[in-house]
């Protein structure tokens, strides 16, 4: 038995020995990224089923107007994790139909922070919204919901378990032919010598002890964003914290790959 499974592994490895290293790289990389986007629905589904939990425990009985609310909530998540599974391959392969699609930035928003609502009020992290009347761009909605979603998570990773006050302020406007999306937090901020590095599959900005997740989700923002032919931009803040900065062209029309 230890033979069959040397030799298997023997195979495995002499066959992977022939894959392009850099077709290689990006499958693992695509591989941790599939986790990545699921863990975010899944870690709602748990906050959304402890609450139910607690609340029958702690009472004996379950608000049933609150469990309906939540059931449904939990519903439309497994609904986002068919759709990130069956669209995966298209997101790294998607052609230049699929990047025309008529995107309202504020909509996909204001989409996020519902499907996110249950985590931050868990978290306690107050959201600042203000979204300035902006134009529609040609673009993929899925993308810029994932792109978001993790520049959202990346924010609330970075705050410490001991952060009295903590605050994600996000925010949207029109700018010299651009839509412009930004996204500041009071956490800890990134540590300048990694600052060069932030957009490096698995470099987590996050510090020692924290919850750094995988380090791949502002690699997956760079991607999607370089995918609308936009710019993204990172860097330390006044509030101690971190801004993204994200412009999207309105008049372009998408033409490269995801």
């Amino acid at each position: 038995m230890v033979k069959l499974k040397k030799s298997r592994s023997d195979n495995i490895c002499n066959y992977l020995k022939t894959i392009d290293p850099e077709k290689l790289a990006a499958l693992g990389t695509m591989a941790a990224g599939i986790i990545h986007e699921i863990n975010q629905p899944l870690n709602s589904i748990r906050v959304k089923l402890d609450s139910i939990l607690y609340c029958y425990k702690k009472y004996g009985e379950i608000d049933e107007k609150d469990f309906i609310n939540k059931l449904e909530a939990i519903s439309k998540e497994i609904q986002g994790m068919t759709g990130i599974i069956t669209n995966i391959q298209s997101y790294v392969q998607r052609d230049e139909e699929d990047l025309k699609q008529n995107c309202d930035l504020n909509e996909i928003i204001n989409n996020v922070l519902l499907k996110m609502e249950e985590e931050f009020k868990t978290k306690q992290i107050r959201i600042e919204k203000s979204l300035e009347k902006i134009p529609s761009i040609q673009g993929n909605i899925f993308g810029l919901e994932s792109l978001i979603i993790n520049l959202l998570c990346n924010a609330i990773q970075a705050f410490s378990k001991d952060c009295k006050s903590k605050v994600v302020q996000i925010g949207s406007f029109f700018k010299e032919g651009n839509v412009c999306l930004e996204i500041r937090d009071n956490a800890t901020g990134i540590d300048e010598v990694l600052m060069d590095r932030v957009f490096e599959p698995f470099v987590s900005t996050k510090e020692k002890g924290a919850n750094q997740g995988m380090g791949l989700g502002l690699t997956l923002a760079h991607w999607i964003v370089s995918a609308h032919n936009g710019e993204i931009e990172i860097k330390n803040n006044l509030l101690g914290g971190v801004t993204c900065k994200v412009t999207i062209p309105v008049d372009y029309l998408g033409s490269k790959k995801l």
